[in-house]
């Protein structure tokens, strides 16, 4: 015959769930390689967006209007991750770093 303590134990306390920022960390996210700008565009964020003016108004809260009406850059790139070579688009705001050849991130 086993020995028990007849403590009883939370089944809570059997599973670790971790807290949020841990589950985030973890997510399956993978690295790709930008190997290629094919095309950068300057203009008016919602423009990249291909919004209109008076759709932007309609937009809330008044932080993402100001970045709408803001400057902007849209890059289309090459890049190499796990899956293979692929095309994307991004629009960045004057304030943030573009992508460059060579550069790496996680998607």
């Amino acid at each position: 015959m086993g020995y028990t303590t007849g403590a009883i134990i939370p089944q809570s306390n059997l599973i670790h769930t971790p807290p949020p920022i841990e589950r985030m960390i973890n997510m399956n996210l993978i690295n790709f390689h930008v190997t290629k700008i094919i095309s950068e565009k300057r203009d008016k964020v919602y423009k990249l967006f291909g919004m209109t003016e008076p759709q932007v108004y309609k937009e809330s809260p008044q932080s993402w209007r100001e970045y709408l009406l803001s400057d902007g850059i849209k890059q289309t790139y090459e890049y190499w991750d796990d899956v293979g070579t692929n095309i994307d688009t991004k629009v960045f705001g004057l304030n943030e770093e573009c992508y460059y050849v060579g550069y790496v991130g996680l998607h």
